[in-house]
């Protein structure tokens, strides 16, 4: 009888152990939770030579800047639509690509003159996709638009007076990629590696004939090649695989045009770019 107390104590002690090595999914969701999160969990950063892949079932979304001056988003078949700032103020000249998703699509970065004098250029901002913790990422008397957020999380990449300039998402450890006087890195996008960046430069030499000349550079400034030079278009994307560049042709609002990202071959016209390859789109390459 004496010993009865110790094998209860010790069964307890064993079943626990068991319940605490089984998969997450098997021990049912947890109180106040759901199984069909309506944002998905914390972003870590992945390996960067891993592709990203969206996982099946999360939302799709897309980032705009509206005529108002302020960030919206709506769901990708076009309901839903929600009103992130509230400043009138946020940068239009440069349309979607002037805005990203954070890699976990719970933040978006973009380009305002509310904090700004007139006639003064745009500086960076993250704000929560809910509409808080509103942060100024870049200062100074500079002209900083176009962010692209990279892949695996680490760098925010923007157009900064004519240069092509990376940051931590905090906005420290700003590093200049590409500057110089014939260049004029203007729209980015990185590569689903994290490794390279394609991004369009309106003039070369500058200025000249209005031509859209594409370029990819790695991501510490080595190895920058011009890969083409295509008629309209100012929306570098990459293919989920990392083969091609895509570029909606602005001129004319219809077809595409897809570029080797080491520049073999003319561009190749296409009907159109997937909007889930662009970085206004949530989650990236993943529809």
């Amino acid at each position: 009888m004496k010993k009865r107390p110790f094998l209860f104590f010790l069964l307890i002690a064993v079943l626990m152990a068991c319940t605490y090595s089984l998969p997450v999914s098997l021990l049912g969701t947890p109180q106040g939770g759901s199984q069909d999160t309506p944002f998905p969990p914390t972003f870590m950063p992945v390996p960067l030579t891993a592709t990203p892949i969206a996982a099946p079932g999360l939302p799709c979304r897309i980032a705009y800047i509206h005529e108002d001056g302020d960030v919206y988003f709506r769901n990708c078949d076009g309901s839903g639509v929600r009103q992130v700032t509230f400043l009138g103020s946020v940068f239009l000249d440069a349309g979607s690509y002037s805005l990203t998703w954070s890699p976990d699509g719970q933040s978006i970065v973009f380009p305002s003159t509310h904090e700004r004098q007139t006639g003064d250029g745009p500086s960076l901002y993250i704000i929560q996709m809910d509409g808080s913790n509103l942060t100024r990422l870049t200062f100074g008397d500079r002209h900083d638009k176009s962010p692209a957020w990279s892949p695996d999380g680490l760098r925010i990449a923007m157009h900064r007076n004519c240069t092509l300039v990376t940051m931590a998402p905090d906005g420290s450890d700003e590093q200049v990629i590409v500057s110089g006087t014939e260049i004029c890195p203007n729209t980015i996008a990185w590569s689903p590696d994290s490794q390279q960046l394609a991004f369009v430069s309106w003039h070369d030499p500058f200025p000249a004939e209005l031509n859209f000349i594409v370029y990819v550079v790695n991501r510490d400034g080595s190895n920058l090649r011009e890969i083409g030079i295509i008629e309209d278009g100012m929306d570098p994307t990459w293919s989920p695989d990392g083969t091609r560049i895509g570029f909606d042709d602005l001129g004319s609002g219809e077809g595409a045009y897809l570029l080797d990202p080491d520049g073999i071959g003319a561009p190749e016209p296409v009907a159109s770019i997937p909007p889930s390859w662009h970085h206004w789109c949530w989650p990236q390459w993943g529809r």
